[in-house]
């Protein structure tokens, strides 16, 4: 079985590096082009089905890639794809939460979350993922999936597989881009799980 993990398309509050959390918030321009650019890319793979979070940057972003595929394939949505949860911290410029958590100690904003009880646990966001695969493609006989989420979402789930976790946490030194591609392989006869590309944008 192969997973296409994508994180959505830029936002205007992506430009304006403000956090959006689970806020719902429209594709850019430049976001728009940039799943245009990654569904020309991908039309050469069929996909079996496209999952995709149920917020609007991520939806578009699945909904623009199926446009792209041979055959018709109706994107479906689930929460449990949605983007980490930063409570009050949403819809404020990402700079105010690293303030935050530089004066608490932490040199990386991320190594910052698990210690405020406004953002979403690193082990919630791994568990609703798993959930969402364990009851939705690893038990079927799909062999290409595309699943269109977000970048904390990506980046917990991925730190979680590779056993990634503290100061080497990924979102350190790999952020994943707008539209950024990874591709996992994964074996469940073996319970195996490959990385064969890890945030992919040479499309952009």
């Amino acid at each position: 079985m192969r997973l296409y993990l994508i994180r959505h398309g830029k936002t205007e509050r992506n430009i304006a590096d403000i956090l959006n959390g689970q806020m719902d918030d429209l594709l850019s321009e430049e976001g728009k082009e940039q799943a245009h650019t990654l569904a020309k890319k991908l039309s050469n793979i069929q996909f079996n089905s496209i999952r995709s979070s149920d917020l609007s940057r991520a939806y578009d972003t699945a909904q623009i890639i199926a446009s792209y595929q041979p055959n018709l394939i109706v994107v479906q949505t689930d929460t449990k794809l949605r983007e980490r949860y930063f409570g009050l911290y949403e819809g404020r410029p990402i700079e105010h939460l690293r303030t935050i958590s530089k004066k608490a100690g932490y040199e990386y904003m991320s190594d910052y979350y698990n210690h405020d009880t406004e953002i979403e646990h690193s082990t919630a966001i791994v568990q609703r993922v798993q959930a969402f695969l364990d009851n939705n493609i690893i038990h079927t006989d799909q062999q290409t999936i595309g699943i269109i989420s977000h970048g904390s979402t990506l980046r917990e789930y991925l730190s979680h597989h590779l056993n990634i976790h503290g100061s080497d946490y990924l979102g350190h030194f790999m952020p994943i881009e707008n539209t950024g591609l990874t591709i996992l392989d994964i074996d469940t006869d073996k319970n195996l799980t490959r990385i064969v590309t890890y945030n992919d944008f040479s499309h952009l």
